[in-house]
């Protein structure tokens, strides 16, 4: 289940895009110090609530081919990350309950992984591009605060 709070989303897609000079530089200001001088291309993630309400998502190169690759179904030849993280999780006996978005600070996305093991309940901070990859290989549910769609 979804905690209080927080709306259940499904991943509509990714879409790799460069943002115009002008764009680029607006990006550069939100996020001083983390983007190249030059635009470079994006993967903006879309994220859907059952009422229609959305909330996109930028994440690397990586991360948005490596979703891109899970909702295509397509199959690496050898395990990404992702898959040998939820490998690992497995034959320690963990499972992956959820992936939730919870804030935005400064430009920066923030999210947390729900562990389940031996009954006990472990969350984990980390990237919502990460959380996205594992919880959608894991057929976890995904939420975002509530609040966060509201500002969408």
């Amino acid at each position: 289940g979804v905690e209080c709070g927080f709306v259940p989303v499904r991943v509509e897609g990714v879409n790799a895009q460069t943002p115009s000079a002008e764009r680029w530089r607006e990006l550069r200001e939100k996020q001083p110090g983390h983007l190249s001088e030059e635009p470079q291309e994006v993967h903006v993630v879309l994220l859907v609530a059952d009422n229609g309400r959305q909330l996109p998502l930028w994440v690397g190169s990586f991360e948005g081919k490596s979703l891109q690759l899970h909702l295509d179904g397509l199959k690496t030849e050898r395990p990404l990350t992702y898959e040998l993280m939820l490998a690992a999780l497995d034959r320690l006996g963990a499972r992956l309950v959820r992936a939730d978005v919870l804030k935005v600070l400064n430009g920066t996305f923030f999210a947390r992984l729900v562990v389940e093991s031996e009954g006990r309940i472990e969350e984990f901070d980390c990237r919502p591009s990460d959380a996205l990859n594992l919880a959608l290989r894991a057929g976890a549910p995904v939420a975002v605060a509530e609040d966060l769609l509201d500002k969408a």
